[in-house]
């Protein structure tokens, strides 16, 4: 068994569906990491991938005039949406105890008034954490 990641490549100026259905498929079997462990993506995560892709192919396409298919993209979106290889997100279960919204509250409180004080940053993270 390989411990390296799986690597497919894609000449997206030839690219037809089926060879981003093959990619889809590939991120959702997931890849070995350096230490051996499987890091899997959801469809949700392959839906994320299908967009990337889709705005790239349009850059590549309108601004940068590299002759791909955009046809082909959306081909592949259709079936994997069919096929279940892209999909929404699921519901998250878990909200934020007390506990961690405290241990969240202390170390900015931190950071404003301890050993990061020092860090000035322009982001308001005790008001947006709250928000």
């Amino acid at each position: 068994m390989s411990t390296h990641p799986v690597r497919l490549t894609i000449k997206l100026r030839t690219a037809v569906a089926k060879d981003y259905i093959e990619y889809f498929k590939e991120r959702l079997k997931g890849a070995r990491t350096v230490d051996g462990r499987l890091i899997k993506c959801s469809p949700a995560r392959v839906k994320d991938d299908l967009a990337y892709l889709r705005t790239m192919l349009k850059h590549a396409w309108v601004d940068w005039g590299v002759p791909v298919s955009i046809k082909e993209i959306e081909k592949a979106a259709v079936s994997a949406w069919m096929k279940g290889y892209v999909g929404k997100s699921e519901a998250r279960k878990n909200r934020v105890s007390v506990e961690d919204l405290s241990k969240i509250m202390t170390f900015w409180t931190r950071e404003k008034t301890g050993s990061g004080c020092n860090t000035l940053s322009p982001t308001p993270m005790l008001f947006i954490v709250l928000f």
